[in-house]
């Protein structure tokens, strides 16, 4: 499956065009998104080779490039707190969206919600400028599990929409995480990728290319 300037749909490739200004792999900097007012939850740039408790929260590899020395973007309280609250708030807003676009623009994002069970993580389309009035577009609550997962929205023509917005709210706790990678903005409609599905009912001896990890304390057999 290709997600970069091409996405294979039903073994047909679909060409795509990134729009210039939005994507990010915060491999170097936030790429121009920038942090919300008014909040207590800041977003971080982190790589899992740097968290000391990456078995604990966020990501044990990045999304980019799989490993543990590629940057991802997280939520963390920011320190010192100086003002407590029990429900915390996280906003990263995108760079301006081009206008007077006569075409479907698609955003995808990976994000990983992990021993999140207080957590929600909601993503809204800004119209007109207009960053204090917006209704969700998408929405997930809760643990999503250690691994990363896909998703996009559709950006209609003649909405006037000018900002994607990313905001994450949590009851206080250290685990109250959600960690986003490869954030792009494409023209033309979202086509849901063809993910490849792996399946196994381990009837064959060679448990379909499968094999047991030689550094465990068990095998699989």
């Amino acid at each position: 499956v290709e997600f970069d300037q091409s996405r294979s749909v039903r073994s047909t490739k679909i060409k795509t065009k990134n729009v210039p200004g939005y994507d990010c792999t915060f491999e170097q900097h936030l790429c121009g998104w920038i942090q919300g007012e008014n909040t207590t939850i800041d977003w971080f740039r982190e790589r899992s080779s740097e968290n000391e408790q990456v078995n604990i929260i966020g990501p044990i590899v990045d999304h980019t490039f799989g490993n543990s020395s590629g940057y991802y973007a997280i939520t963390k309280l920011k320190l010192p707190i100086s003002n407590f609250e029990n429900i915390q708030n996280s906003v990263l807003i995108s760079p301006r969206l081009p206008h007077d676009i006569a075409t479907p623009m698609c955003a995808e994002w990976w994000y990983m919600m992990y021993k999140s069970d207080n957590t929600e993580f909601s993503v809204y389309l800004i119209v007109n400028n207009n960053l204090n009035e917006r209704e969700v577009s998408w929405r997930r609550r809760g643990d999503h599990g250690h691994h990363w997962q896909y998703d996009q929205l559709q950006i209609e023509p003649g909405n006037n929409i000018t900002y994607v917005l990313y905001e994450v709210v949590a009851e206080w706790s250290i685990q109250s995480t959600v960690s986003i990678d490869d954030l792009k903005l494409l023209y033309g409609p979202f086509i849901k990728p063809n993910f490849i599905a792996i399946e196994c009912t381990f009837e064959e001896e060679h448990i379909c290319g499968y094999s047991s990890d030689p550094t465990g304390n068990f095998a699989w057999t």
